[in-house]
């Protein structure tokens, strides 16, 4: 885990600055705005139950073919949706909610109706897909959900997006923070921006002022896992990127800030943007030791909850979850592992909230910490469900395609 986290550290300094939404109308003033103070915090936390964020959970086990070998990847589901997508290896998969496998959609290349994925939008109420292909450059493909080809759609403003969601028929892109900030890209100027796929316009945007300079010798490189981050709840999407300490709420209108995460001196500092080329020790513990990045974070309907990741140094990470409460604006700090006490299962992470896939061969795997660890600690919700993955897994092969969590989330939290 700690290898996979460090892996990370690599493409990018730049910083991003925000007066107002373009084509959205003035922001707030930051005065107007509610706070939400972080700190790591010290000693031992306590556990976050599952019990006390969803009333439900089941398992999807995923019919494995010949033609469908996948592996733990991107899933894209909805309660009100039969299907389920799944973007494994830059190919496309889809399943029923039954597990069974339906087709797989386009192929690998570059000729008609091929490509190799790189992003996935889900529109389920209009049953519309759309690709951002790796290999076509300012290009969205759509596809109807019997795999249909519809649409090409190429707009030289749409570069490669870091996060890539649907909402509300429309396309929210947080662009790739990376050379494509590169004033030769035309789209670079925008860090996030809403995209009309119908008429094929930008609708709205937040502004990124500091393109890298064609030269970038002198620059330093970053990528941080935890950069950005994007959430959907109730029609609306979150973002939040690690250059601001403003958090902005997307509707189908327009890009406002909605609170302020006040990280104190955990914060990234941009500032020192134009260092030596990465790789060196010197330009890592300057930026990004001890900084405070958010992996993901999730809205309930009174809570918001945090996945911070800190880097203290070399092979030595800190992470932790972030509660807060919207009713009465306190924080509280918990474990990052969510124990199962619903039927015993294996734990929950945030980031994996509230659908996750895991392989067969991880979840045989009673010694991974994180998936097993104290969750035998509690009393459980539904004991009488406690051999079902059990034999769910007995009944599986190593090979076989992985098993789906889904989770019901309460509504009093």
């Amino acid at each position: 885990m700690k290898t996979k986290l460090i892996f990370f550290l690599t493409a990018l300094l730049i910083m991003a600055s925000c007066s107002e939404s373009k084509k959205g109308g003035k922001l707030s003033k930051k005065d107007d705005l509610p706070v939400i103070k972080i700190r790591p915090p010290e000693g031992e936390l306590p556990d976050l139950k599952l019990s006390e964020i969803a009333e439900d959970i089941k398992y999807i086990k995923l019919e494995t073919t010949d033609d469908c070998l996948i592996g733990e990847s991107g899933v894209h589901y909805s309660k009100d949706s039969k299907y389920i997508f799944i973007n494994f290896a830059r190919a496309l998969y889809q399943f029923d909610t039954s597990g069974k496998f339906i087709r797989k959609i386009g192929r690998k290349g570059k000729g008609p109706n091929e490509f190799i994925l790189q992003r996935l939008a889900v529109d389920f109420k209009n049953k519309i897909l759309y690709v951002n292909p790796l290999n076509i450059p300012n290009t969205i493909l759509r596809f109807d959900f019997d795999g249909k080809p519809l649409e090409k759609i190429t707009n030289e403003l749409l570069i490669s997006p870091n996060i890539l969601t649907e909402l509300n028929s429309q396309l929210i892109y947080a662009n790739n923070p990376g050379p494509f900030f590169r004033k030769e890209y035309k789209g670079g100027y925008m860090q996030l921006l809403s995209f009309n796929p119908q008429k094929n316009k930008i609708n709205f945007y937040l502004p990124n002022y500091y393109h890298f300079n064609n030269d970038r010798s002198k620059y330093g490189a970053f990528k941080q896992n935890g950069f950005s981050t994007l959430s959907k709840f109730k029609n609306k999407a979150y973002y939040w990127c690690a250059y601001k300490d403003t958090m902005y709420q997307i509707t189908s209108d327009t890009i406002s800030p909605y609170i302020i995460m006040d990280l104190g001196k955990y914060k990234f500092n941009y500032k020192n943007r134009e260092i030596p080329r990465a790789g060196a020790k010197y330009n890592l513990e300057k930026v990004i030791f001890n900084k405070l990045f958010i992996l993901d974070i999730m809205f309930t309907n009174k809570h918001i909850l945090f996945n911070f990741f800190q880097i203290k140094e070399y092979n030595n990470f800190n992470t932790f979850l972030a509660v807060y409460n919207r009713n009465n604006k306190k924080v509280k700090y918990y474990n990052n592992f969510i124990p199962n006490d619903l039927d015993g299962g294996f734990n929950i992470q945030l980031r994996l909230f509230n659908v996750s896939i895991h392989s067969i061969d991880r979840l045989r795997n009673k010694d991974d910490q994180f998936l097993y660890k104290n969750n035998k600690k509690y009393s459980l919700k539904f004991p009488e469900r406690k051999d079902e993955l059990k034999k769910l897994l007995d009944n599986s092969k190593i090979e076989d395609n992985p098993i789906i969590t889904i989770l019901k989330i309460r509504d009093d939290f």
